[in-house]
């Protein structure tokens, strides 16, 4: 039986440093796609990994269990699987109706996907404020907490490599064969 650890609805802050966070990075160079690849090849969840970074960023280290409880939260599971997931199958069902009508159609659907993944966001900003992360290094703790979901999420570690536009673009003042180094020697450590 899964735990429901979501927050009510009521009580949900909806424009949240995460959701800003979150803005500004997928607006960065190239963030958008790699996470769209990502979402569609493999299957992750994007606002997962953006929480990866976002507080691997401000130097919280997330632990393992912080993530199988977190991917185990029905509410949130159920907030994907019953609105984010139908709306984004709509969506690009309408995207490919060439009619004047679909294309509206798949506007407006984006915008409720959009919607959706924000109250996604709030359940994860919610949930990830009753945690008490780790203070260290902020390339450690980014580099950490991909390690800690990525296995979790079903992407096998030689696959790895998919995730480094984003690396580069949260920590730009490392190299990124240094950054592909530090995630290969994490994974190694777990």
């Amino acid at each position: 039986m899964k735990a429901n650890i979501s927050t009510s609805a009521y009580s949900l802050q909806l424009d949240n440093a995460f959701w800003q966070f979150s803005l500004g990075f997928y607006d960065q160079p190239n963030v958008a796609s790699q996470c769209l690849d990502l979402q569609n090849e493999f299957g992750l969840d994007v606002n997962i990994l953006l929480l990866c970074i976002w507080q691997g960023r401000e130097g919280k280290l997330l632990t393992r269990e912080f993530f199988a409880q977190i991917l185990s939260d029905t509410g949130i599971e159920q907030l994907r699987k019953d609105a984010i997931l139908p709306l984004r199958k709509t969506r690009l069902g309408l995207k490919k109706n060439d009619s004047i009508g679909g294309n509206v159609l798949a506007k407006k659907t984006l915008a409720l996907e959009i919607l959706a993944e924000k109250y996604e966001q709030a359940e994860i900003y919610a949930f990830a404020n009753r945690f008490v992360a780790k203070s260290v290094d902020n390339v450690l703790a980014t580099v950490k907490n991909l390690c800690f979901y990525l296995p979790l999420s079903g992407l096998k570690q030689p696959q790895w490599h998919h995730i480094g536009i984003l690396l580069s673009t949260a920590l730009p003042l490392i190299d990124d064969a240094e950054l592909i180094e530090i995630l290969r020697r994490e994974a190694d450590d777990l």
